[in-house]
């Protein structure tokens, strides 16, 4: 019954509310405008063997990265596809060469499926994270192997309603292998099969990009002074920072500041409460404290500091934590941490401070920021556990090529 409602109803509603939705996001429009075109430029690549990926938008595509980029390298005459659910999970694959064709994932129909998995003709099809898509999994497994990644517990499967349904299409796919040890323990309950634990690929794919990151940063000097960023942060993250630093030495401190986004407004607001420099007016050598008014630093700018206080944790949910872990800097945000599987675990692990007023944050500064010996502890630490946590990329990409061979 849910399946007949799921294909009759759902996903008609869905498919009028898309088109509506055209109307008033621009967003939309352009997947609409892309859509076709970019299937017709996948069914037209050349290569072999065929894998198609499937990652719901930008975060879940950068997880997948570090397997595209083994795999290529293991098959270099290889073809990977990439399928995705939003245009900035789509415009930023365009980008990346290990990718050959990228294209939007369509409304998941019987014959939007059918035309879908017939169009890029994958050997494999591996599914990053939860987008899990019935009528898609069941078209695909009838042609190739199905790998679920990275996975995590679909929440819908706690519906005593839905359960079912969910379980049977769960059971379809191939291979599942889940983000964390709680995930697969549920997993395996729902799929009555054991599930394997393998460390999130967004680990591999930090480092990998830290390893590359630019050196536009160069022209700031290095300093005696212990450096603390601030990134992504938000004017309720500036305003518990301008707090704290009525009550510490400043002095002893030199910021970056990052802002979330850079807008005059955003900057002048930034410039009235700490004395800085803009990065885009700084001639070297300089070593004062600096405001970042433009986006795409953030990365690069990491490697100067020996802390970092992440923003976003006073609004919908705080930013990347695993960049600044990933450096070994110790890290602090504010409490809204629920919707990071990554910054729980950086807490719960003793990687990351949560700061809610100015007095905490003053006290994170003196004991950790300030002292030499717990900043270096702090780095042990974070390299420690990042170590035990990295190379899924190549697990991955040694799974997919004994998939690819025993077909």
């Amino acid at each position: 019954m849910v399946s007949i409602l799921y294909n009759a109803l759902i996903l008609p509603l869905l498919r009028m509310a898309l088109w509506a939705g055209r109307a008033l996001s621009p967003k939309l429009r352009l997947r609409s405008g892309a859509e076709k075109e970019a299937l017709r430029r996948a069914a037209k690549t050349s290569g072999n063997p065929r894998i198609l990926f499937h990652a719901s938008s930008m975060g879940e595509l950068e997880q997948v990265i570090p397997i595209m980029h083994e795999l290529k390298r293991r098959m270099p005459n290889g073809c990977i596809i990439l399928s995705c659910s939003s245009p900035s999970g789509y415009n930023h694959a365009l980008r990346q060469p290990c990718i050959d064709a990228a294209l939007y994932l369509p409304i998941d129909t019987r014959r939007n499926a059918r035309r879908f998995i017939e169009a890029t003709s994958p050997d494999v099809f591996v599914i990053n994270r939860y987008d899990v898509w019935p009528n898609v999994v069941k078209t695909a497994v009838s042609r190739c192997r199905v790998l679920l990644i990275n996975a995590t517990y679909p929440s819908v499967a706690d519906s005593p309603l839905l359960r079912k349904w969910v379980k049977k299409f769960y059971r379809k796919i191939s291979s599942i292998t889940a983000v964390s040890e709680s995930d697969a323990a549920k997993l395996s309950a729902l799929c009555d099969r054991t599930i394997r634990h393998i460390p999130d690929t967004r680990v591999d794919r930090v480092l990998e990009r830290i390893a590359s990151a630019d050196a536009t940063t160069d022209i700031l000097r290095s300093t005696d002074r212990p450096t603390l960023l601030l990134g992504s942060t938000w004017p309720e993250d500036e305003d518990l920072l301008f707090a704290t630093l009525l009550k510490i030495d400043a002095s002893r401190l030199r910021l970056i500041i990052v802002p979330h986004e850079p807008t005059e407004q955003a900057l002048k607001r930034i410039e009235q409460h700490v004395s800085c420099q803009r990065l885009s007016r700084i001639q070297p050598p300089y070593d004062g404290n600096v405001l970042v008014d433009s986006v795409g630093h953030l990365l690069s700018l990491y490697r100067l500091a020996d802390a970092a206080y992440v923003g976003g944790g006073f609004g919908a949910g705080v930013h990347s934590t695993t960049e600044p872990v990933g450096y070994g800097l110790p890290v602090a945000c504010g409490p809204h941490i629920a919707r990071s599987r990554d910054a729980q675990e950086y807490h719960r692990s003793v990687l990351l401070s949560i700061v809610s007023t100015s007095a905490e944050l003053s006290s994170w500064i003196q004991t950790t920021v300030l002292d030499r010996s717990a900043r270096e502890a702090a780095s042990l630490q974070s390299k420690h556990y990042l170590a035990q946590r990295t190379g899924s990329a190549h697990v991955y990409a040694e799974m997919i090529v004994a998939e690819l061979t025993s077909n």
